[in-house]
């Protein structure tokens, strides 16, 4: 039979290594300005979430440095920002008068091909007689 103290000690041991590890991890993202995350320092760390959320020092340093609601940019971002999106707008709005003039033509084929129709069952009934 196996030692269970011995695996409990071994167990610990292994934890507090995984939380060393953890910390330097978020250090170094934190020193490199990456974005903290639970999730990010768990794509980094290979650790699960559960992990990191039930880690009372890795959980706090995780919420003390993880980004807020609010954005915090320099005035430069902040320009090159808006004027990305700007552009972004611009683009999406002239797929849709594209999309839009797409539709139209559909439209108006549709309503030729009708009158079409029409000027068929026409001919064929000034035929007939």
């Amino acid at each position: 039979m196996r030692n269970p103290s011995k695996m409990i000690a071994y167990s610990k041991q292994q934890s507090t290594e995984k939380q060393k590890l953890a910390i330097q991890k978020i250090l170094l993202m934190i020193e490199n300005k990456e974005r903290v995350t639970f999730y990010s320092v768990k794509e980094k760390t290979g650790f699960s979430k559960s992990f990191l959320y039930n880690n009372p020092d890795i959980r706090e340093l995780i919420e003390t440095y993880r980004p807020t609601t609010k954005i915090n940019l320099l005035s430069d971002e902040r320009d090159e920002l808006i004027k990305n999106l700007r552009n972004q707008i611009q683009v999406l709005e002239n797929k849709i008068r594209r999309i839009e003039k797409d539709e139209l033509w559909k439209e108006k084929f549709q309503n030729i091909n009708k009158k079409v129709q029409e000027l068929e069952k026409q001919l064929e009934t000034a035929y007939k007689f």
